[in-house]
Formats: C-alpha cells, sequence, structure tokens
C-alpha cells in the first residue's frame, strides 16, 4: 500500500496555487539570471521552463527586480 502513495499540492495548476500565496517576492530576478549565465552546468528544458516563468506577467510579483537582495 505504501508504494501507492502519492504527494499531492494544494491543486495541480501552477496559477491556482500562486493565486493562494499572499506573501512578498523573494526571488532576485537579476541574480537568478547571473547565476544562471554563470554556471556551467547544463539543466536542459529545466532552463528553458524557468526562462519562459520569469517572462510570465502571472509570476511577476514573485520576483523582485532592481537591486533589492533576500538572500
Amino acid at each position: 500500500m505504501r508504494r501507492k502513495v502519492k504527494a499531492k499540492p494544494f491543486n495541480a495548476s501552477f496559477s491556482k496555487q500562486l493565486a493562494l500565496y499572499i506573501g512578498p517576492a523573494f526571488t532576485n530576478k537579476k541574480a537568478l539570471l547571473a547565476k544562471l549565465d554563470a554556471t556551467s552546468l547544463n539543466f536542459g528544458r529545466a532552463k528553458e521552463v524557468l526562462l519562459s516563468q520569469l517572462r510570465d506577467p502571472v509570476f511577476d510579483r514573485l520576483f523582485i527586480e532592481g537591486k533589492d537582495t533576500y538572500d
């Protein structure tokens, strides 16, 4: 029976999960992009997905723009 147990988020839709988040932005967009460019690791499709999410206005409120950092 333990093999049949699966973790599930509140909802399979990222936009619906995001609608539940009411906190402040927590990811510095410029720092994240700089680290992605500086790494020699190949993230493959994961990097493409992340970059598309950085451009998606739905996720804008998660990203800190400018010099503010919360490391």
